[in-house]
């Protein structure tokens, strides 16, 4: 999906699949592409997966959800960066 013209962002759901399983968190960007170039060991998802319940999103939400152009904190910053 391409930035947005004017700038705005929009939630996107990324996964730190670790063969095992996954942690997922919540990215507020302008674009799929925008999260992949900053975190590039995510995948990014453009809608909330299917098997997630309101409960889970609300959680992820409440606990791992990041602006993508503020300092990388918390779960960001265990080496999901370049």
């Amino acid at each position: 999906m391409p930035e947005n013209s004017d700038g705005s962002k929009r939630e996107f759901f990324a996964v730190d699949d670790y063969g095992m399983g996954g942690i997922w968190c919540i990215l507020y960007a302008r674009s799929a592409a925008e999260v992949t170039r900053k975190y590039p060991k995510l995948q990014v998802a453009e809608e909330r997966p299917s098997w997630m319940t309101d409960e889970t999103y609300l959680r992820i939400l409440d606990v791992r959800s990041f602006d993508i152009d503020d300092e990388p904190r918390g779960y960001l910053l265990d080496g999901l960066g370049k």
